[in-house]
């Protein structure tokens, strides 16, 4: 399979993935958004750690020659997985949905912004 036609298979499991997550919380009713937080970074490493044993090992999943910004890294995806779990408490799924469209453009701008890629039409 080319690669681009594998990421993009990719991405399309893993927005299946995250609406079906999406619908499940809804479906929970009032779960407190740090509890929610907790129990997806603690079920994700197990899948985590199952693929890195057929990858590249668990040792690499730790290693790092900037452990500096793989801490702000961390950081910043701790807090937005948080914040996204409280936007989505508060707001109806077809809004969440709506701002997931969004996204893709920050991300364009972003990397032409800080990351100095090429991005055109």
């Amino acid at each position: 399979m080319h690669q681009s036609s594998r990421g993009i298979a990719l991405k399309l499991c893993a927005t299946l993935a995250f609406s079906l997550q999406y619908v499940a919380l809804k479906l929970a009713g009032d779960v407190p958004v740090g509890e929610v937080v907790f129990f997806r970074a603690f079920f994700a490493l197990f899948p985590l750690l199952v693929f890195s044993l057929f990858t590249v090992g668990p040792a690499a999943l730790v290693r790092t020659e900037k452990p500096g910004l793989h801490l702000v890294r961390a950081a910043i995806g701790s807090s937005s997985m948080f914040l996204g779990f409280a936007a989505l408490k508060l707001l109806p799924l077809a809004d969440i949905t709506a701002f997931g469209f969004v996204q893709p453009i920050f991300a364009v701008i972003l990397a032409a912004l800080l990351l100095k890629e090429k991005v055109g039409p």
